[in-house]
């Protein structure tokens, strides 16, 4: 059975039925979640101070655009910081100015992707880039059918399977979460093409 991590940095009402759906592919990775998160079956809800704070900013009507991405941004930040705490790492002996020493750094050979699903996840993918600069970034899109009310795809250039799949890990960055499904739809995407062990959701 496969591992699976969900980020959300803010609970809604589709998030529980979200978790079903997936869950029954699937179990839950609980680890080092920090002392400013929740967990609650799938989801981990960040609630540290900074967030709450930037999200009382993006969800007022009256916030300008710049004041909006300039705290998604921020939101952004602290999101990527909690989900990479499960990066793997490797020690490598590096001189100081003064000696010798052993640090810690990303094991080069676990390959990073950042999903965007676009075109909401670019705010987040962005950042992303920043802070992890070596990852793949790659894009989905998808609408909603406004009958079915169904995801539909317009882009998808995923690779029919990842070579290394087994010690590859996944973002996705999907900050409107609604009802899932566009969430749902990329997530087994990634599933069906061999990636069973980090997949990780995130959204405001």
């Amino acid at each position: 059975m496969s591992k699976f991590l969900y980020v959300i940095l803010f609970l809604c009402t589709a998030c529980s039925q979200v978790c079903d759906d997936i869950s029954k592919t699937i179990t839950v990775e609980n680890s080092r979640v920090s002392s400013n998160s929740s967990w609650d079956g799938n989801l981990i809800v960040l609630n540290h101070p900074l967030v709450e704070h930037h999200l009382s900013i993006i969800r007022n009507r009256n916030t300008k655009s710049s004041e909006f991405r300039s705290s998604l941004k921020e939101i952004a930040k602290l999101l990527i910081y909690e989900a990479t705490k499960n990066l793997p790492t490797i020690a490598i002996d590096v001189e100081t100015p003064l000696t010798k020493t052993t640090c810690r750094r990303i094991d080069p050979d676990k390959e990073v992707i950042v999903v965007s699903i676009l075109r909401a996840g670019l705010g987040i993918t962005t950042v992303a880039e920043d802070m992890i600069p070596y990852a793949v970034i790659q894009l989905l899109g998808m609408y909603r059918d406004e009958k079915t009310h169904k995801p539909m795809w317009y882009y998808n250039k995923l690779p029919a399977y990842f070579q290394n799949a087994a010690d590859t890990m996944v973002y996705i960055c999907d900050p409107m979460l609604a009802t899932g499904g566009s969430a749902c739809e990329a997530i087994k995407e990634y599933l069906k093409r061999g990636i069973k062990e980090k997949i990780l959701h995130f959204c405001v």
